[in-house]
């Protein structure tokens, strides 16, 4: 479904979906994957790109198959919610395309699997404020309230629709979204958050699409196979440690002397350390092993995968 057909379908709210206890225990897994895994956490505000977003933090509870495997019952409740709701509203997007024999043979593109699973904390001043976000690439998301009611104030969620004159768009909120409460709709449908007011706000959302189920620490573009993806810190940590086990590369210095170009070592950063300040030392990286290219060493490995786009994660 493009993007033009989606906002003419509605958000089904289903209330209660997730018991209290369904709830903390996503949250509980949101916790040990922020503390096992330190590439599965990203939070908008040191983002350049994405800082409009204020105090949001999104926890990757997909990575390394951590939600699959230790919420199976939940995974399969969601999966559930999302089928009747693309039965009941007549979206049809859940009837997988036809595989190619090798897909038949090897599985990959053709089921329709979660694409990510994500936990969003959102603190005060946090947001969602583009009018026309959608998740790009997915078909159906589902977002649970995680979040006890009264934690927060603030944080409505919307979408944006066409009014009756067919001509302009107002936003149409949906106040009533309580704990274990969920809304599923079609990913190409425009929605938002309004700005968080007071407390946290937890949400949990789930991306379904015509692909394999991923287990690397980001939104994936990858339909199939096996993801390159690296953040950036993590790619500028690589290179240098393979860079360290390639023979020194010597030049030509003054007087004919064999000299080694410069070298950097990236600096170590923790968790709470500013992603902006991660990626100005991959560049750093990233314009050394162009320095070794040009110098004739051809053992540098390839850049790093482009940025995520701007629709990568959102409610």
């Amino acid at each position: 479904m493009n993007v033009h057909e989606a906002q003419t379908t509605r958000v089904v709210t289903l209330r209660k979906l997730l018991s209290p206890k369904e709830c903390g225990a996503i949250l509980s897994l949101a916790q040990e994957v922020e503390r096992t895994d330190d590439e599965a956490t990203l939070r908008f505000q040191n983002d350049v790109q994405l800082s409009q977003r204020g105090n949001w933090k999104t926890v990757y509870v997909h990575s390394g198959e951590a939600f699959h495997r230790q919420l199976p019952e939940i995974h399969d409740k969601l999966r559930a919610a999302i089928e009747s709701a693309d039965a009941s509203e007549g979206w049809s997007l859940l009837t997988p395309p036809k595989k190619t024999a090798t897909e038949a043979a090897g599985g990959g593109r053709g089921d329709i699997c979660v694409r990510t699973a994500e936990v969003h904390e959102v603190l005060v001043g946090g947001t969602l404020p583009e009018p026309k976000h959608y998740d790009a690439g997915s078909l159906i998301t589902i977002d649970v309230m995680l979040s006890q009611n009264g934690e927060f104030d603030g944080g409505v969620f919307r979408t944006l629709e066409l009014q009756d004159d067919g001509c302009s768009e107002a936003f149409l909120e949906f106040p009533e979204f309580s704990t274990g409460d969920a809304m599923v709709f079609v990913s190409h449908k425009y929605h938002g958050v309004a700005p968080v007011s007071r407390g946290v706000r937890r949400v949990c959302v789930v991306e379904f699409w015509n692909g394999e189920e991923r287990s690397c620490p980001h939104r994936c573009k990858r339909r199939a196979g096996k993801c390159p993806y690296r953040r950036p810190a993590r790619e500028a940590e690589e290179s240098e440690a393979g860079a360290a086990r390639q023979p020194p590369l010597r030049v030509a210095g003054a007087g004919g002397a064999a000299a080694a170009p410069p070298t950097w070592v990236p600096k170590q950063y923790t968790g709470a350390d500013d992603i902006k300040a991660r990626q100005a030392e991959a560049k750093k990286t990233l314009r050394l092993k162009a320095l070794k290219s040009y110098l004739g060493d051809r053992s540098a490995t390839s850049d790093s995968e482009e940025e995520e786009e701007e629709h990568a994660a959102g409610d």
